[in-house]
Parts: C-alpha cells; sequence; structure tokens
C-alpha cells in the first residue's frame, strides 16, 4: 500500500524585496554606463556624417568619369551634399543633413570652399577646391570626440583618416 501525502506546491515568483534589489542594481549600472553610451553615440554620428560626405565625393568623381563630363559636388553648411552635372545640371544625388547626422559639425578648407568640380577623368578641376573636411561633434568635450577628416587631392581621390593617428599609421592623416 502506498501512502501520499499532500504537500504544498511550490511556490513560485519573487519576493517584493528581491524585485526592489535587482531594480535598484539596474539603475546603478545604468547610471553609471550613460556617460560612455552618449560619447559612443557622438562618436557614431561623426562617423557616419563622415561616411556620408564621403559617400558623396566618390559618387561624383565615379559619375564623372562614367558620364566623361564634369561633374560637381556641393557641400552644405549643414553636413548634407548635393552631386549635380556641371553642364546640364541635372541632379544625380542629395543627402540632407538629417541623416543621421545631428549634432555634428564641418570644417571645410580652405575655409569658405563649397564645392568641388570633377572632370571627366576623375580629376579636380576647380581652382579653389575643398581639400579637407574636418567632422566633429558638438555634444561632447573635445577630448572625447574621435574627430575624423577627409582629404581630397587634385587626383581626386577621397580618403577619410583619423587625425588623432601618426601619418605613418594606414588610418592617419
Amino acid at each position: 500500500m502506498l501512502i501520499t501525502h499532500k504537500t504544498r506546491p511550490c511556490e513560485q515568483g519573487f519576493t517584493l524585496i528581491e524585485l526592489l534589489i535587482t531594480v535598484s542594481v539596474f539603475a546603478v549600472l545604468t547610471v553609471l554606463a550613460l556617460p560612455s553610451f552618449n560619447q559612443w553615440i557622438a562618436n557614431t554620428k561623426i562617423r557616419s556624417t563622415t561616411e556620408s560626405i564621403l559617400a558623396g565625393f566618390q559618387l561624383a568623381r565615379t559619375e564623372a568619369v562614367r558620364l566623361n563630363q564634369g561633374v560637381r559636388i556641393t557641400l552644405n553648411a549643414d553636413t548634407g551634399w548635393s552631386v549635380t552635372e556641371v553642364i546640364s545640371g541635372n541632379v544625380v544625388q542629395t543627402r540632407p543633413a538629417a541623416e543621421g547626422s545631428g549634432n555634428t559639425i564641418m570644417t571645410v578648407t580652405p575655409g569658405g570652399a563649397t564645392i568641388v568640380d570633377f572632370n571627366g577623368l576623375g580629376r579636380v578641376t576647380n581652382l579653389t577646391p575643398i581639400t579637407q573636411v574636418e567632422v566633429d561633434s558638438t555634444t561632447i568635450p573635445a577630448a572625447e570626440t574621435k574627430e575624423l577628416r577627409i582629404t581630397i587631392n587634385t587626383g581626386g581621390v577621397a580618403r577619410a583618416c583619423d587625425p588623432s593617428h601618426p601619418s605613418s599609421d594606414p588610418r592617419g592623416c
């Protein structure tokens, strides 16, 4: 004969104390990680803006060679750009600054330059073209940003680099 006893079913769940401790630990970790997270977001926006502008330069050069005619890239003051055919004025492509690049600033060398013209061979043809574009953030201190630079040589080659690395490093300028 088998004797069975009534047992209490296992109680499941968390006590209020366990839940409060877990939430408290999570809140402390979140507060500690927030500054690093904001810095990471700002540096990601710098990279996004740099890649967008670099893509514009490469598109303009590629289209100039493909069409065998002059193509112009015009940078807007707010990190947007537009690529157009020089003779016809047809717009090839435009990127507004609002595309994931908020809180970034662009500094162009020489100051006041806004365009680069490429000829059918992909070479820069205007007399005072943009030779360098610095991209930085406005939301975090300068010591914490990973500023990037785009350089454009007279041969039409645009390249993104990191000015904080030495020029002997492939990432450096």
